[in-house]
């Protein structure tokens, strides 16, 4: 039997609680996010690629704050992050 590392429990009991809630929207990667993330890379060199996709998923849902912990987000344009 394959043993389960702390990190994989940790990320599927998030993903448990955030299926628990019903009114959370969720939202899938699409390529084209992929595609503007390469875009964004001119604009915000040290935003990571995933942390682009995750901007251009903003940019197309029309999101502006994000929960992260991540300062590098403090320096994009337009974009609030909130973490408690």
């Amino acid at each position: 039997m394959a043993r389960v590392s702390q990190e994989e429990t940790r990320v599927a009991t998030f993903l448990d609680a955030m299926d628990s809630y019903p009114s959370l929207r969720k939202s899938g990667t699409t390529y084209t996010d992929e595609l503007r993330a390469k875009e964004l890379a001119r604009s915000y060199p040290r935003l990571d690629f995933f942390d682009r996709v995750y901007l251009a998923q903003m940019e197309r849902l029309k999101l502006t704050e994000i929960s992260s912990n991540d300062r590098a987000f403090d320096g994009v344009r337009g974009i609030k992050r909130i973490f408690e």
